[in-house]
């Protein structure tokens, strides 16, 4: 009995020793798991903060991209009526353009028109000049009778209105000419301001 006392007093030592152990062992995982929940809790409060931190970079982002969104579409606005505008002034150059070439085209018409008239005058002036006072007489002196007489004396007279009728159609001309002289100048300046 003995021998069988020693091995329960062996035993029951042994159970509290192993229940020492055991409990410390459980002590000690509950302070290392106590320990790893602080640290992974630590861990996840730090990955909160950097996901809050990283939504308010994304917001701000957000709205720095909207502000940029509605910049860009201002701007694209803007050069759309800049582009119409553009497509205005090259629409008026070349109304202006096509308006210098008509006066451009009519003046020299005009041109023309008074280079005639004048040549027409001036041989006109010439022949008065050399046979005014011998004309006059020989129509007197040469017609035979009246009626003759007053036929030349009506062409005399036809020939001296259309004489008027050619000074006031040049001078009509020369009018015309410095209008479109002014015309052309105008519009000139005008074709210059709009390529300005």
């Amino acid at each position: 009995m003995k021998t069988q006392r020693l091995t329960f007093t062996h035993l029951s030592f042994l159970t509290i020793f192993v229940s020492c152990l055991f409990s410390s062992s459980v002590y000690a995982q509950t302070g290392y798991l106590q320990d790893s929940i602080k640290f992974y809790q630590q861990k996840l409060d730090s990955v909160k903060l950097k996901i809050e931190k990283y939504n308010l970079i994304v917001t701000e982002l957000a709205q720095k991209e909207e502000i940029s969104l509605a910049r860009l579409d201002a701007l694209q606005r803007k050069i759309a009526l800049t582009k119409k505008a553009i497509a205005e002034l090259n629409a008026q150059r070349e109304r202006r353009n096509r308006e210098i070439n008509e006066l451009r085209a009519q003046i020299a018409a005009i041109d023309s028109q008074i280079k005639q008239c004048r040549e027409i005058i001036k041989r006109r002036l010439t022949g008065i000049y050399k046979y005014s006072r011998i004309a006059t007489l020989q129509m007197i002196v040469t017609s035979r009778n009246i009626p003759e007489f007053y036929r030349r004396a009506q062409m005399l007279r036809f020939f001296s209105r259309r004489d008027k009728e050619l000074i006031n159609e040049l001078s009509s001309l020369n009018n015309q000419l410095q209008t479109k002289h002014q015309n052309l100048v105008s519009a000139l300046k005008e074709l210059d301001n709009l390529e300005n």
